[in-house]
């Protein structure tokens, strides 16, 4: 049977299927449908990609009268020419700089989002490389998109050449990220439209990243559920932007009222990474999340009226490790807690630090301590499921929280983690 029979055959069996429907099927059987519907249409991304590389090769444009591949793709395929223009670069991507991307676009966990990720990580690598370490940097960012979402690898695909050198990576991201930052602050635009008839005011921005980070910690903390804001009579009906909607009002409403003329103040919490060590002699520097070097003592001293929040690991003078005696993890537990779990815990959940509740895994009321090791971050739903339910947490050898199903779920009761892509951590020497 020829490649055009065999796609003949399987558009006539998807539309079959599509008649079919799926409102007969129960719970099982739609997951399944989903995930085997996903690798169809991813399939057929990779064969379309393929297919437009080819037509752009050999000319089919000319052939059937289009004034480019990239107008030809997008009429005969529906799209817009922006979305025809990157797809057909995707295409030619995945051929020159991605092959192993393009021949794994099908399997479970891939997506054309994640193949245009990879490819432009590759393309973006250090020309210096051998062509074994592109092969070995390309199937790592294939091996961690099939288990981690597409943002986190967005995040992982920056830190591309870290499977081969985690302090190159270091540099490389540092300069990527130096050159966006630049860019954007020179791009960031605001505006606000007059008045309408019924007092409302429509706005709208383009900001850097971290400012937008900022922004969206703060609205996330006001809108999560367990936060107690906004409790009305049509809270339960409210959407997720009029949440947003609301909580930037009240931030508006509460900022310090000389915000705008002390230029020299902080908008947001930085952390200091201080030696315990430095922290008793009172010796040494102190280092700003910014990298701005200050001593330990004037770390001290500002803490309290500049937004600055010491961590110091080890340290018995400040709350990172506070025993049985308190029950609320401190500020700084939560911020170290933060860093360590990225959000919930909880497998594949993507809830923020800012929707999560600081757990103990050894319950406070039986004599659990208030510390890092027996603490961990989950969302309100499943903080509830822990306490309503017969799944257990514990740390593992590295110090990370996995979860234990219950036996109901996996008889076998497999330890579970969530797989946010994290940074390698250099070793201290």
């Amino acid at each position: 049977m020829s490649v055009m029979q065999d796609l003949l055959a399987a558009d006539e069996a998807m539309g079959h299927a599509c008649g079919e429907g799926v409102t007969d099927l129960n719970a099982a059987e739609i997951a399944q449908t989903c995930k085997v519907a996903q690798r169809i249409v991813t399939r057929g991304h990779s064969f379309l990609l393929d297919a437009a590389a080819a037509a752009d090769k050999c000319g089919v444009a000319t052939h059937e009268g289009a004034s480019s591949t990239q107008s030809w793709l997008a009429s005969s395929t529906g799209v817009s020419e922006r979305d025809a223009a990157k797809d057909l670069k995707l295409a030619k991507d995945l051929q020159s700089a991605a092959p192993q991307t393009r021949a794994a676009m099908a399997e479970p966990g891939m997506s054309k989002d994640k193949a245009r990720l990879i490819a432009g990580a590759m393309c973006k690598l250090p020309r210096d490389l051998s062509d074994e370490d592109r092969q070995r940097v390309e199937a790592d960012l294939i091996e961690k998109a099939k288990q981690i979402s597409v943002e986190d690898l967005r995040r992982a695909a920056r830190r591309a050449v870290e499977v081969l050198d985690p302090a190159r990576a270091d540099l490389l991201e540092g300069e990527q990220l130096s050159k966006e930052e630049r860019e954007g602050f020179r791009k960031a635009k605001f505006w606000m439209a007059p008045e309408d008839e019924h007092g409302m005011v429509e706005g709208g921005f383009n900001i850097p990243v971290l400012q937008a980070q900022i922004l969206r910690s703060g609205l996330e903390s006001l809108t999560s559920p367990r936060h107690g804001q906004f409790v009305d009579a049509d809270e339960t009906s409210a959407t997720y932007p009029q949440k947003l909607g609301r909580a930037f009002t009240e931030i508006l409403e509460h900022l310090p009222t000389n915000c705008f003329a002390n230029h020299g103040g902080v908008a947001a919490t930085v952390v200091v990474n201080l030696d315990y060590d430095q922290l008793l002699t009172d010796i040494g520097a102190a280092t700003l999340s910014n990298g701005t070097r200050i001593s330990a003592g004037a770390a001290r001293r500002i803490a309290c009226n500049a937004g600055i929040i010491p961590q110091i690991l080890g340290s018995r003078s400040l709350p990172l490790d506070l025993g049985a005696e308190p029950r609320l993890f401190s500020k700084s537990q939560r911020i170290a807690l933060a860093h360590r779990d990225g959000g919930c815990a909880f497998p594949d959940c993507q809830a923020p630090p800012g929707w999560c509740d600081a757990h103990h895994i050894s319950q406070w009321s039986t004599g659990g301590p208030t510390d890092l090791a027996n603490g961990v971050l989950l969302c309100g739903r499943h903080h509830r499921m822990i306490h309503d339910t017969t799944w257990e947490i514990r740390v593992g050898a590295d110090h990370n929280p996995e979860f234990i199903p219950p036996e109901h779920i996996d008889h076998h009761q497999k330890p579970l983690r969530n797989n946010r892509w994290k940074a390698t951590r250099k070793q201290a020497a």
